[in-house]
């Protein structure tokens, strides 16, 4: 038996098998799916079929019962805009929330708080050992995540250019290999940035690594970032100033090149300058 259930902007559409209620796909521009704990068909289990939302264009939340039973391959991959994901611990297939550049927070069961942004971010990198801690202070998963960052600004910035532009992606708008270094700085920034913001278990080692980046050959990027992403968001600059130890001169020179309508960004940067001599010249 095959049913369809409402939803915000379209209607999901289930298939009812042995008690079972699987998720087939979704109908409209479907921008919330919210399923219920009584399920289509008086099903007792959930279960989301391979690619059932695969790139919905304007999802932004999906919040499931605790009877879900099983997510299949990429279900939600690729879906651009969304945002959050509340599920139980289940099983789950390859590359389920791949592709989604939006996805903060993800909360399995009552892994929440600043694990529940640190799994969206694993999520979305389809790093599947991450997707099963052991419960919300699970010390050992915040070091295997830690570890996983570790590996990922260790690597070369220049990694995956030579796969990258036969295959068409656009992740960074060039083929230009410059143009792609930039770009994966600006993405280990964005990691950094993560999880300075969640320091729940933070190892020290970790600590330093970050540092040294910011400090180092992800500084401009780091600021390139923020200028595009986030200029709104005071916290993440302070952070940025103060870990990467921006200094008077350097902030000066950074203010240039913030645009006159980031009025939060440009004060923050004009505190850090400090000194009238340092801001001698420019334009406030």
């Amino acid at each position: 038996m095959r049913c369809e259930l409402e939803q915000a902007g379209g209607s999901a559409c289930f298939e009812i098998k042995d008690g079972e209620a699987v998720l087939l796909s979704l109908n409209g521009r479907v921008r919330e799916l919210v399923l219920p704990d009584e399920l289509p068909g008086g099903a007792e289990s959930l279960v989301i079929a391979p690619k059932a939302a695969l790139g919905a264009p304007v999802l932004k939340e999906v919040i499931l019962p605790d009877k879900l039973k099983s997510v299949g391959d990429w279900a939600f991959a690729h879906c651009r805009e969304l945002e959050r994901v509340c599920i139980p611990a289940c099983d789950h297939g390859t590359g389920v929330f791949k592709g989604c550049p939006k996805l903060r927070e993800l909360t399995l069961s009552d892994c929440g708080g600043d694990m529940a942004a640190l799994l969206a971010c694993a999520a979305a990198e389809d790093v599947n050992y991450l997707m099963k801690p052991a419960g919300p202070e699970d010390e050992e998963w915040y070091g295997l995540w830690d570890s996983w960052l570790m590996r990922f600004l260790e690597q070369s910035d220049s990694d995956g250019y030579s796969g990258q532009v036969p295959c068409g992606e656009e992740d960074y708008g060039s083929s230009d290999v410059g143009a792609y270094e930039s770009g994966r700085r600006r993405e280990k920034a964005d990691r950094c940035f993560l999880r300075l913001m969640h320091p729940a278990h933070l190892l020290p080692g970790t600590g330093r690594g970050i540092e040294s980046f910011l400090r180092g050959r992800g500084k401009k990027d780091a600021f390139l970032l923020l200028t595009e992403r986030y200029p709104d968001e005071e916290k993440k600059i302070r952070l940025y100033l103060d870990t990467a130890c921006v200094s008077g001169e350097e902030a000066a020179g950074m203010l240039k090149k913030i645009p006159d309508h980031l009025s939060l960004m440009r004060s923050l940067f004009i505190k850090a300058a400090g000194s009238t001599d340092t801001l001698d010249g420019l334009e406030i």
